[in-house]
């Protein structure tokens, strides 16, 4: 992993952005960015996944943190992967690198955390 900060704030932030820089190791500015996608999670997420298919051949699923804790603390053990939930500023989601369990990257250096973890997302290495 390679340690990507994100380089926009607030509610235009590109955190989740800079957490996949991190995982596949790439400048953040490769990557699609949700506010380009008005919010819009389905494309966002669609266009994030054609990136990661093509260029690094993987994707991202996801999940409910709540259902999935116990599940990656005892499958993905000494493995990345990014958590997102509610942050200390109010009204913003965050999100961050997780590895067994614990924070391992947060791609603010400007103070944002998360404080009740909502989604877990994981890459699944394809074989093309």
């Amino acid at each position: 992993m390679k340690k990507v900060y994100q380089t926009k704030f607030g509610s235009e932030g590109n955190c989740f952005a800079a957490c996949i820089a991190s995982l596949v190791e790439t400048d953040i500015e490769k990557l699609p960015f949700l506010s380009d996608y008005e919010d819009r999670w389905d494309d966002y997420l669609e266009a994030t996944n054609e990136l990661l298919r093509t260029k690094f051949e993987v994707i991202i699923l996801y999940g409910m943190w709540e259902g999935w804790e116990d599940y990656l603390n005892k499958n993905f053990k000494d493995s990345f992967y990014i958590v997102s939930g509610d942050s200390n500023k109010q009204g913003l989601e965050h999100a961050v690198i997780y590895k067994n369990g614990k924070l391992n990257h947060n791609p603010n250096d400007r103070g944002t955390e998360i404080i009740k973890p909502k989604h877990a997302y994981v890459f699944l290495k394809l074989h093309m």
